[in-house]
């Protein structure tokens, strides 16, 4: 399990929240190439947000 974290109160877009945490993972080096993550239905259940948000969130780590 992904140790994320959102905070819906912040006035930073859930979505960048996200990345910004995913892209954090993979610079310490707990995300590494061939890890798997979940499924972007998986973890928006998981972080109780929008299957889109995530979507978005994944598609903006890889740019």
């Amino acid at each position: 399990m992904l140790p994320l974290h959102l905070q819906p109160q912040s006035h930073v877009p859930l979505y960048v929240q996200l990345r910004d945490q995913l892209r954090a993972l993979v610079h310490a080096g707990d995300l590494r190439p061939g890890d798997r993550i979940p499924a972007s239905r998986e973890l928006a259940t998981m972080l109780g947000v929008h299957r889109t948000t995530v979507a978005n969130a994944y598609a903006a780590v890889c740019r």
